[in-house]
């Protein structure tokens, strides 16, 4: 049996965990090394620092083995002849291997002298090649008393001085997600209102988003146009959603004015 396909009975796992390169940093609840949209079109690159006791010198080699999956086999494998460079230190996972899921990755080490195997922690990777799928009846929820026939006045906004609009459970939903909402005087336009990104704390309430007096009024008065896309983490997004049409008023009168002064 060869020596990269032996089954190795004793481990140790000493060595220093992988650098992973792409992936990005945690967030709480967030998925654990998860890859950039589209990273997943080419090879995976881990990097880790030298360990102790490397090969010494030309002639002797150390082995080192990356290791993806669930599979027994290693899906990459070098030998690095001593003495071995920082240059040197990187293993990949080639682009077929990487499906969607949540993968096991770890490296092992081979030492050059026959001692004891070495390999470190096993860590996850997470690989998200899927939008979110907004619910099928996508369109932000306003109160009614702001819908047509109805008019969004001066007068509804004169309390919190904001619009709040809840949005329907899509599939999936996870911290680091970006809401991206817009509101625009044309039904195909693209005015960006805002950008709220979940985190854990949004997951024990309904969904919703907060659409401040100020922005209404700044966008003027008349036929309005609101929806919204979701962003995931990884960097995949949701078609648009359904458009809701609002019929502004909300131009402050001089009352509203004196009461700001005061």
């Amino acid at each position: 049996m060869s020596r990269h396909s032996e089954p190795y009975q004793e481990t140790k796992v000493d060595l220093a965990p992988p650098d992973i390169i792409g992936t990005l940093p945690p967030i709480d609840g967030g998925e654990e090394n998860l890859l950039l949209k589209d990273a997943w079109l080419h090879p995976l690159r881990i990097k880790f620092p030298i360990w102790s006791e490397p090969a010494p010198q030309s002639g002797f080699f150390d082995i080192v083995q990356l290791f993806f999956g669930r599979g027994s086999d290693p899906v990459h494998e070098r030998q690095l002849e001593g003495p071995i460079t920082d240059t040197e230190l990187w293993l990949e996972v080639p682009a077929k291997e990487l499906n969607e899921g949540v993968h096991v990755l770890y490296y092992r080490l081979l030492p050059w002298n026959g001692s004891t195997p070495r390999e470190c922690r096993h860590v996850n990777v997470t690989i998200d090649k899927s939008p979110p799928i907004l619910a099928a009846d996508s369109k932000l929820i306003f109160p009614p008393e702001v819908l047509p026939p109805n008019k969004l006045t001066a007068h509804y906004l004169e309390g919190d001085d904001l619009l709040r609009a809840g949005i329907r459970a899509y599939s999936g939903p996870k911290p680091g997600d970006a809401i991206t909402w817009y509101w625009d005087r044309s039904s195909s336009g693209a005015t960006v209102g805002g950008t709220k990104v979940l985190t854990v704390q949004d997951f024990d309430k309904p969904l919703t988003l907060d659409i401040t007096g100020d922005w209404i009024r700044e966008q003027g008065d008349g036929d309005r146009y609101a929806w919204y896309r979701v962003t995931d983490r990884a960097g995949n997004t949701s078609g648009q959603s359904a458009v809701q049409k609002l019929d502004v008023a909300a131009q402050p009168t001089r009352g509203f004015y004196r009461l700001q002064k005061l």
